[in-house]
């Protein structure tokens, strides 16, 4: 079977709306450490870089070099990350719908302005629209040459009607379900999002992110999409086990994920919430693992997989995320000539703006701007930490270790 990877430059972005973040930390109970890589069982995975304080270890970050995963080795447990969707991550969303969204609402509702709306939106960012795209691929009549050459011929005979989009957030995935006249089913961990997708009259069930087996009886899915979930999932096996439960023999699953080269390792690892950055490879070795075989790939700032679920031998998936693994490599090799200083590190918005300065020199010696304008962000939006750059002890030499001034471990969120 052959691959087809799309690939979009993307044009440069100017953002002046930027959520606020805050310094936090976890405590040492609430830690628990992966024995393996989560996709491939690799024992022998290399930690890129670590934090910490004087008399606490936090978060650590590892890489695969057999599936070129990247997760982190040690994490919050369970109990922590479902505190945090729950509750947490939406502390500053109004149930209520703003200006924004009824405008959001008219714009949906009124073709014309509707259309100029996409070109607009696929000119910076192609979610929406490669959703779209992948589902004229199974939602179509007549059959394809590719489909005939791959043997999955039955695809352009497939009758989709019964949809699930696990993390439904606002609904907007949803939106689009029931213009097309699907039948679709929303879950969502959050209680306003689900209050707010209940409130455009879309059917929305609070599940949580960890166990979705209680929409067992609502399946079998003709197709299951997931949009920015996998990322946060600890635990992949169960959840992947969890979703294959709620499929028959021929349903489609969409997963969306951000794109490996577009994540930050500095900010990442002061932040938890996403569990894994995926490489190609590693999300298409982690679904085959469950007879899901991927039959298109795209990749803008996300990286996009239609799949469909297949008793057929898995074909090896041979493609290398060079890109990410190449600029992981270049960010440490650069901080190692600074190894013993003391840094300062500035974020806006996580990992969208990232700048290190050593602290002796005045030197600014890092900085991470994918094709956001962020130079000019009001102070009251950058979170600053200090701390001392070193070599992680009992790793390889490549890897490193951000020992900041404070009692705790820090996180931002």
């Amino acid at each position: 079977m052959k691959f087809s990877v799309e690939r979009v430059k993307l044009p440069v972005k100017r953002t002046t709306n930027w959520r606020g973040a805050s310094i936090t930390h976890i405590e040492d109970v609430s830690y628990q450490t992966a024995p393996y890589c989560p996709i491939c069982g690799n024992t022998n995975t290399h930690s890129l870089i670590a934090v910490g304080s004087y008399s606490q270890k936090g978060l650590d970050l590892h890489f695969c070099s057999n599936c070129e995963h990247t997760f982190f080795k040690r994490y919050p447990d369970d109990t922590w990350y479902l505190s945090y969707y729950k509750e947490d991550k939406d502390l500053n969303i109004q149930i209520k719908d703003s200006y924004y969204r009824s405008l959001k609402r008219f714009i949906r509702n009124t073709p014309v302005v509707y259309d100029l709306w996409l070109k607009k939106r696929v000119s910076t960012h192609r979610t929406k629209a490669t959703i779209q795209s992948l589902l004229n691929e199974i939602l179509q009549t007549s059959a394809r040459d590719h489909h005939v050459n791959t043997g999955l011929s039955w695809l352009a005979e497939s009758k989709i009607q019964n949809v699930l989009d696990i993390g439904c957030g606002f609904g907007d995935t949803l939106l689009l379900y029931k213009s097309l006249g699907l039948s679709a089913l929303g879950i969502d961990a959050s209680p306003k999002r689900v209050q707010i997708c209940r409130s455009k009259g879309l059917n929305v069930s609070e599940v949580s992110i960890s166990d979705i087996t209680s929409i067992r009886n609502a399946g079998p899915f003709d197709l299951i999409s997931s949009t920015h979930v996998l990322e946060h999932i600890v635990d992949l096996s169960r959840h992947l086990t969890q979703v294959l439960e709620l499929c028959h023999e021929k349903t489609y699953v969409y997963f969306e994920v951000p794109n490996a080269s577009q994540e930050n390792l500095f900010s990442r690892v002061h932040n938890p919430s996403h569990a894994h950055i995926f490489s190609l490879k590693s999300l298409v070795y982690l679904l085959s693992r469950f007879g899901f075989n991927a039959i298109r790939i795209s990749q803008d700032l996300n990286t996009h997989v239609l799949a469909v679920r297949s008793n057929s031998d898995y074909c090896p998936f041979s493609y290398s995320e060079t890109g990410g693994k190449e600029s992981y490599r270049a960010a440490l090799s650069y901080l190692k000539n600074h190894l013993g200083k003391k840094l300062r590190i500035s974020y806006a918005l996580m990992n969208y703006h990232t700048v290190i300065t050593n602290l002796e020199s005045g030197e600014e010696i890092f900085r991470y701007d994918p094709g956001y304008h962020t130079r000019k962000l009001p102070e009251g939006n950058i979170i600053e930490l200090e701390g001392l750059l070193e070599g992680h002890r009992g790793s390889s030499l490549d890897s490193l270790r951000i020992l900041h001034d404070s009692d705790k471990a820090p996180i931002i969120l």
